[in-house]
């Protein structure tokens, strides 16, 4: 299991004090411009298609999903071309 990326640093620009969550990260500012961030996500994403047709992928483990990208698409071309050529 991996452990929760923590950062703290001094960010000028955040003049705000609060929480802010973004998919990624948690954002703190307890006082103007210390800003501490977490890392929301604690693995790394194995992603599958759903089904063959579908633009959809899947996380294996946390079940989030997105849309498939053009690098998805280079990929799959590439694992196809290797399994033709290893025939």
């Amino acid at each position: 299991m991996s452990l929760m990326r923590v950062r703290v640093y001094f960010e000028r620009r955040d003049l705000w004090i609060g929480v802010y969550i973004d998919r990624n990260h948690v954002y703190v500012c307890l006082l103007p411009t210390l800003v501490i961030r977490f890392d929301r996500r604690r693995h790394r994403h194995k992603w599958r298609q759903n089904v063959a047709w579908s633009h959809l992928m899947r996380c294996d483990s946390c079940g989030e999903a997105r849309d498939k990208t053009a690098e998805d698409v280079v990929d799959e071309t590439i694992a196809y071309l290797k399994r033709g050529t290893a025939k």
